[in-house]
């Protein structure tokens, strides 16, 4: 009995060879669409705070957990200034801090001075020490910076720089971890033909 209700759409979606495509990529549409609205709703509201304050919101969430609980009963007996040094004292990672180590790990990575493998390691994750002082160390082809050093993106712990070198753009991302920005990956961008 059942089978006889579905006969009809069965046998209308299975009619031409391409019909049951379009049909199942219709329902993987509104599928999707559902998907969004039940549950994409709210996690896009979710991911508004965490974007609305990108530098802010990270090094303030690490910090608020151990000092939310004393600081709270605080102000009420206090005026408003205990919260104003708790929100400042824990500052955000700034960028300066991160273009400082990202500049400190470009004119370590294009000199070929002795001390190069320490000056890199002081500034670098260990993965990337290890690729850029490794055995083709040596083959790198930057061997100077040829002007200022370029903010090209910017997250919440983690800052994207670009630097000409004499061997083209140089493209750094310097990840704050563990209280301090260290330099994550490096590479030359390809340019020209």
């Amino acid at each position: 009995m059942i089978y006889e209700l579905f006969r009809p759409l069965v046998r209308w979606l299975f009619w031409n060879r391409h019909r049951w495509i379009i049909v199942l990529a219709g329902l993987f549409v509104i599928l999707a669409v559902a998907v969004r609205l039940a549950g994409g709703g709210a996690a896009s509201q979710g991911s508004r705070p965490q974007a609305a304050g990108p530098v802010a919101t990270a090094p303030a969430a690490a910090p608020a957990p151990s000092s939310t609980v004393p600081p709270s009963p605080a102000p009420p007996a206090s005026t408003s200034a205990p919260p104003a040094p708790a929100d400042s004292a824990p500052a955000s990672p700034s960028v300066a801090a991160a273009l400082q180590v990202a500049d400190v790990f470009l004119q370590a990575w294009v000199s070929r001075s002795a001390d190069r493998a320490a000056q890199i390691r002081a500034v670098a994750t260990p993965q990337l020490a290890a690729e850029v002082t490794g055995p083709g160390a040596a083959l790198a082809p930057a061997t100077m910076i040829d002007g200022p050093l370029t903010v090209t993106g910017q997250g919440l712990s983690a800052v994207s720089v670009s630097a000409p070198t004499d061997a083209g753009p140089a493209l750094l991302t310097v990840r704050y971890t563990a209280g301090r920005w260290l330099a994550a990956q490096v590479m030359l961008s390809k340019t020209g033909d």
